[in-house]
């Protein structure tokens, strides 16, 4: 692991993340971990927006990991915040999926799933896989993420 759960850059862009926990299933392929995509995001971001689009297609394309080292392993989902002086976005994925609200107030996240079916844009497949796995919940004739990918 390299990186921390939050940070800014030169650009004034500040992204942190949270663990969450989703429906699915403890995943041991290779795959991006939040500080791995905090670090990228601040990298490659030069605004909060553009930020957001780096993490969501890393999730998209990569998936996220497994942290494993020598006294414990843990499998866990991300939640991030992301902004800059002009725009904010929250980022809730769950494996490859994710989804993500434009805040235009105050707000903070935690280490639970908070976007229902108010979010601002969605992966593409997110839908496809709610309905492979029988998870599916409707709300408003939106995808409603939190009930839909949340644990328990």
């Amino acid at each position: 692991m390299w990186g921390y759960e939050h940070g800014f850059n030169e650009y004034q862009v500040v992204i942190g993340n949270e663990a969450v926990h989703s429906k699915f299933p403890e995943n041991n392929s290779p795959g991006l971990l939040g500080m791995d995509l905090v670090r990228l995001g601040l990298e490659r971001g030069k605004s909060a927006l553009s930020a957001v689009n780096v993490i969501t297609n890393l999730i998209s394309t990569y998936g996220q990991g497994k942290f494993t080292n020598n006294h414990k392993s843990s499998n866990y989902d991300n939640s991030f915040i992301v902004a800059d002086p002009n725009e904010a976005y929250v980022i809730e994925a769950a494996n490859k999926e994710w989804v993500t609200k434009k805040i235009d107030s105050t707000l903070g996240i935690s280490n639970i799933y908070s976007i229902n079916n108010d979010w601002t844009n969605i992966s593409s497949t997110a839908k496809q896989t709610a309905l492979k796995n029988d998870w599916f919940i409707e709300s408003k004739d939106r995808l409603d993420f939190l009930n839909t990918f949340r644990y328990g």
